[in-house]
């Protein structure tokens, strides 16, 4: 499809993944149009269609080396009059490092903010939700120069209410992922991907608000999405390369009934977050969910400082909530990593929400500057943005709002804390594997801790366990940062129950209070291991008994953003067999907690994983196995 007499839009030179990021947050509404409070709008898609190609030189008037004009309204089969339009913008191969701008063409100079993120040579798309003029134009702004390509995906037209067109913003969900699709194989080079509309989107929904996300190129390459049956079309939505490993971009994909369909120019696998839909014509007439533009807005840039401190970063896992003036359902943003320490992610959703299982904008590499557009439910508190696997300052600029009702916040606090400093004070000894060191609280003969300093893709872990734990402590160091995690603190000890001191036995409770004195521990995104039972079972052997233990340490650990997985009980004594499993029952039943089966591993065969020595402690096979069981756990878990 053709955007007036354009001819055959062409797809965009590889390069890298699209960086730019847009999120939806309320803010304090400005003039939509020039002289006139904000309008309201509802939604209207078109399938992607050309509107500019400085390549050709066709579509826009030049302003000047740095900035091109474009007619919007009236053109790729939207309408004559609009507030705001939604896009997919391009930089081809810039020669220099820098950024591309979309605004309205009636503000005098560029706003301070950005859509798009260039490095040299590199061809990156991204989304943009933008207000347009009074005439129905928009600026785009590159001070790097370069060749810049404009598509349009829709646009908003004014309305006090409406049924089709109005955004119901979701908590986000993964669509579509071809890792774990099928054989988990690759998207195939110019074949055609469906994605099945997510469960709660009704069928004649006319676009979806999705994250874009490419991971594992083989070579150099871009990708499209568009309606499920319609033609793929030219235009890219997401460019990747071989060179960032990953790359993301916003966008709204207009839908069929059958979903939507990607396909890429080149192998690679594909991953489809969606965080909000666009209603059909048989939603029912209202008000809320229609699209307030503002003036592009910047809510943060923690480079100049944020609530977090001068010139604080989001350190690894960390989160910052930004506070909005107007809590509104939800927003349209645009979010930008930079200055980042290596290949990572950041996920945006409402304030006060736990982390979702989705990524919004994605970092390649070291100094990398990456963006996203993304738009999605906000809450009372605003717009929560975290990052995994990496630190980051982060750029939040708004374009816009939807009306609505702001949910309440979750109640989960965010967290901004430098990377751990140890189990316990001091370096302690390198462990004979030359990967860990070991702190031990005692001596070596009755205790052994684990402390790993580095962060892993899966983040931070705390391990707290008893003499099981302290058996398997090499392996499960070692299989721990072998999957992935880091930070990492593993406590064992002899003779360790939960809650209460019998006899000798120290308390997990204790232990876990300790560790938490450090505040990188006490963190909520920590996620938490935990290996005590065995002499909770021999000392407690009624359900009441159990579950005032369990609870206990639960408490002693807090809210985390992740369940807490607790290793079940199962020993080769006879008089404990009862006990045992009135324990592990009660660990099903115990709120954000999540059981790795032990008992189900040694049930087959008790003594090739017991010893006959006293029935309870680990043969040599226990002491490989109990560490992959573990590993094996989280990982499917994260």
């Amino acid at each position: 499809m053709s955007g007036s007499g354009l001819g055959k839009r062409r797809w965009v030179a590889q390069g890298v993944a699209a960086t730019l990021v847009c999120s939806l947050v309320g803010v304090a509404a400005t003039p939509a149009r020039v002289g006139s409070a904000p309008a309201a709008s509802s939604f209207v898609a078109v399938a992607p269609c050309r509107l500019a190609d400085t390549r050709l030189g066709t579509g826009f008037t030049r302003l000047s080396p740095t900035t091109i004009e474009v007619q919007v309204s009236g053109r790729c089969g939207l309408p004559d009059a609009l507030t705001a339009a939604s896009f997919v913008v391009t930089a081809v191969a810039p020669p220099a490092p820098g950024y591309l701008t979309v605004y309205p063409a009636h503000l005098a100079a560029p706003p301070t903010t950005s859509n798009l993120n260039t490095h040299v040579g590199q061809t990156r798309a991204n989304g943009a939700v933008v207000q347009v003029s009074p005439q129905g134009r928009v600026r785009v702004y590159s001070p790097a120069g370069g060749q810049m390509v404009l598509d349009a995906t829709g646009g908003f037209v004014e309305a006090l209410s409406a049924a089709g067109g109005r955004l119901v913003a979701l908590t986000p969900v993964r669509a579509f992922d071809s890792r774990t699709t099928g054989d988990g194989s690759r998207v195939a080079a110019n074949t055609v991907v469906s994605v099945p509309l997510p469960a709660g989107v009704p069928t004649d929904a006319v676009a979806v608000a999705v994250t874009l996300t490419a991971v594992g190129a083989g070579a150099p390459g871009f990708a499209t999405a568009f309606a499920a049956g319609s033609p793929a079309g030219d235009a890219s939505h997401l460019n990747y390369d071989t060179v960032d490993g990953e790359r993301a971009s916003g966008t709204i994909v207009q839908v069929s009934p059958g979903g939507l369909s990607l396909r890429a120019s080149s192998a690679v696998h594909l991953i489809v977050d969606v965080t909000g839909y666009f209603t059909g014509a048989s939603a029912a007439d209202s008000g809320n969910g229609l699209f307030v533009p503002i003036e592009p807005k910047r809510l943060i840039d923690t480079r100049y400082g944020s609530a977090l401190g001068l010139s604080v970063p989001l350190y690894r896992d960390g989160s910052v909530d930004v506070a909005l003036a107007l809590p509104a359902a939800a927003a349209a943003v645009n979010l930008t990593v930079t200055a980042t320490s290596g290949h990572g992610s950041l996920s945006a959703r409402a304030g006060g929400a736990p982390l979702p299982p989705t990524s919004s904008v994605n970092s390649g590499h070291r100094s990398d500057t990456a963006a996203a557009l993304w738009m999605g439910t906000t809450s009372t508190s605003g717009l929560r943005v975290s990052v995994a696997s990496m630190s980051a300052h982060v750029i939040v600029d708004q374009f816009g709002w939807f009306t609505g009702t702001a949910a309440i916040p979750a109640g989960v606090p965010a967290a901004n804390l430098p990377d751990a400093t140890g189990c316990l004070p001091g370096v302690g000894k390198l462990d004979p594997t030359k990967r860990w060191y070991r702190q031990d609280n005692t001596s070596a003969s009755t205790s052994s801790i684990g402390y790993y300093p580095h962060s892993g893709p899966r983040g931070a872990l705390a391990v707290m366990g008893d003499s099981l734990t302290w058996q398997t402590m090499s392996g499960t160091m070692n299989r721990l940062i072998d999957a992935g995690f880091g930070p990492i603190c593993a406590d064992g000890a002899v003779f360790r129950a939960t809650t209460v001191a019998v006899a000798g036995v120290n308390s997990g409770v204790n232990a876990t209070n300790r560790l938490k004195t450090v505040a990188f521990w006490a963190a909520p995104t920590v996620r938490w291991v935990v290996g005590i039972g065995t002499n909770d079972v021999g000392a407690a052997g009624t359900t009441a008994a159990q579950r005032t233990r369990i609870d206990g340490l639960m408490s002693a650990i807090g809210v985390t953003t992740r369940p807490v997985l607790w290793i079940n009980v199962r020993t080769r004594r006879g008089d404990y067999q009862a006990a045992e499993s009135r324990f592990n029952a009660a660990l099903v039943a115990t709120p954000n907690l999540r059981v790795i089966d032990w008992s189900a591993m040694v049930a087959p065969s008790p003594a090739t994983y017991i010893t006959s020595y006293d029935m309870v402690h680990l043969t040599a096979t226990g002491i490989a196995q109990r560490p992959v069981l573990v590993a094996n756990t989280l990982v499917a878990l994260t």
